[in-house]
């Protein structure tokens, strides 16, 4: 569904020079789920999308990294846990998402739908953390 559903917005000559095909499925969703955030009401999947959190919950999100931190600290000070080295690796996660957000956005954002108000590298950053926090490995 995603790759049909990709491959209809985007030109030849971009499907050439960037082609979907050689995507994986968790990318292939995201430009899905940040095309039809964009679409709206138009959306058939409008219902789960506005069932979706405005901020989403993975730990490298811009919006909530601060509090990430403050939580691994507590878990140390608190929990005594060994968080040693934790919150290295959510900077390396956040640094990882905003390259492939950026990617996203720089070889498809002008042929997706964007909400009014937002611009496709933000809307790339929410739906790529919105399938991170629920991917399941299998």
């Amino acid at each position: 569904l995603a790759l049909k559903t990709l491959q209809q917005l985007l030109p030849q000559e971009v499907n050439l020079r960037a082609p979907l095909q050689e995507l994986d499925d968790a990318a292939l969703l995201v430009l899905l789920l940040a095309h039809e955030r964009g679409l709206g009401r138009q959306s058939k999947f409008q219902p789960y999308i506005s069932s979706l959190p405005v901020t989403p919950s993975c730990g490298y999100a811009p919006g909530i990294r601060a509090e990430v931190l403050d939580t691994i600290s507590l878990m140390d000070i608190e929990l005594g846990m060994n968080v040693f080295g934790w919150s290295g690796e959510i900077g390396k996660a956040s640094d990882r998402a905003l390259m492939i957000a950026d990617g996203l956005a720089e070889d498809y954002g002008q042929y997706i739908a964007v909400p009014q108000g937002s611009n496709a590298f933000s809307v790339m950053q929410w739906a790529l953390c919105q399938v991170a926090s629920r991917a399941t490995a299998g």
